[in-house]
């Protein structure tokens, strides 16, 4: 009888040591989850913040470089000369902060190429929706736009030629010396209705209609632009609208108001590969941050 005890607490023990190593077993993976998820939600913050990088900072700077100028104005500001640029960059941890780079980086990389392409077929349905000039241009086509259209021409053309003027218009073909296309002139999209006053050139600057729509559609919920203006802004999303978004990209940026570098990224999505776009992006920023004057800020 001894014997049958001793062979069932055997057996009891046996069990539960089992369910020990089980329990132990469970515990482990479920730390493994939440570090996996933690992981994955590190690498999606990564993600935004490199998108917010080229949205709103810089439109090609690489991260690791903006980080190193910042140590070297930091380096410049310590006037009793304890750092060096050298020694900023040293003194952290190398390869984590290489690791971060590269998620940075990888999430800055992707932003415009996301924006440009949710911006194509869009950018396409205003214009023909707006004005159906013939022939009409297609989301799924790249020939046929820019100079090549009457209307995206118009849009386009730097508010110092006149492109209904059929000089100007073949000029600007031709590549004539004399009308040019540079940077160095605003294109008539960036004014209110596409009107530029000559006797005050900021009038209406910067509030042309398809800035601005291309401006909601990267920075605000898709929803927002394509409602129409008189339309109360919907209380709740519907789940079968796949445009909702819980989180519009202002408010994963942190954005409280409008700033240059978001202003200049949005305009050149609109011309990426008509104008040298980075002297372009950079012109715009020097507008808004060389104002002088009170006046000059108030009206920008």
């Amino acid at each position: 009888m001894a014997d049958l005890f001793s062979s069932a607490d055997q057996s009891n023990d046996g069990d539960d040591m089992a369910t020990a190593a089980w329990k132990r077993r469970i515990s482990q993976l479920e730390e493994e989850v939440e570090a996996l998820q933690t992981s994955q939600q590190k690498k999606l913050g990564f993600a935004v913040a490199g998108h917010c990088i080229r949205r709103l900072v810089s439109l090609t700077a690489r991260v690791e470089d903006l980080v190193g100028e910042s140590d070297w104005h930091m380096c410049l500001d310590d006037f009793e000369g304890q750092h060096t640029k050298e020694r900023v960059l040293e003194s952290r941890d190398a390869p984590k902060l290489a690791n971060i780079f590269k998620e940075l980086n990888k999430g800055a990389d992707s932003a415009r190429g996301d924006d440009a392409a949710s911006l194509k077929s869009v950018v396409v349905q205003w214009l023909m929706s707006a004005d159906p000039e013939e022939p009409a241009l297609r989301p799924d086509e790249n020939d046929g736009r820019g100079f090549d259209h009457e209307l995206t021409g118009h849009l386009l053309c730097l508010v110092d030629y006149d492109w209904w003027r059929a000089d100007h218009h073949a000029a600007i073909h031709d590549c004539h010396p004399d009308f040019l296309v540079t940077t160095y002139s605003w294109p008539t999209f960036l004014y209110e209705n596409e009107l530029f006053d000559p006797n005050n050139p900021a009038d209406g600057l910067f509030n042309g209609k398809l800035l601005v729509e291309a401006f909601k559609q990267i920075f605000t919920s898709p929803t927002l632009v394509l409602k129409m203006d008189d339309e109360p802004s919907p209380r709740k999303c519907q789940r079968r609208d796949k445009r909702c978004t819980h989180s519009h990209v202002a408010s994963l940026l942190g954005m409280k108001s409008v700033c240059p570098h978001a202003v200049a990224y949005a305009a050149v999505q609109v011309v990426d590969g008509e104008f040298n776009y980075e002297d372009f992006y950079n012109n715009i920023i020097d507008f808004f941050e060389d104002a002088e004057t009170p006046d000059d800020k108030n009206t920008i």
